[in-house]
């Protein structure tokens, strides 16, 4: 327990419970095993809104629907199951002429 640690023992535990917090566990702690750990910042420029979109009344009006549906879980594993299926691949241009 807490009681009976020395000091070195109190501040390891403590340096641990704040890499734990920070989301990094054991990793940072700069074992002999640390060398294999990089940390590499994210470097994504895309954007992901709906600004960049081109969306028409069509496009807006299917996403709504699709949206609406699957609010209800029965109709979401519904739709799930049936996309797929014997013919979901089935694509008879992408294949050679030898193989049909």
């Amino acid at each position: 327990s807490k009681k009976f640690m020395t000091d070195a023992q109190k501040e390891k535990h403590a340096k641990a419970r704040e890499l734990i917090k920070a989301g990094m566990g054991s990793a940072g702690q700069g074992g002999k095993d640390s060398a294999a750990f990089e940390v590499v910042p994210v470097v994504d420029k895309r954007k992901y809104d709906s600004e960049n979109e081109d969306y028409d009344s069509d496009d807006y009006a299917k996403t709504l629907a699709l949206g609406t549906m699957i609010l209800r879980k029965s109709k979401e594993k519904a739709m799930v199951d049936a996309s797929y299926n014997r013919y979901a691949w089935n694509d008879p241009e992408a294949l050679p002429d030898w193989f049909i």
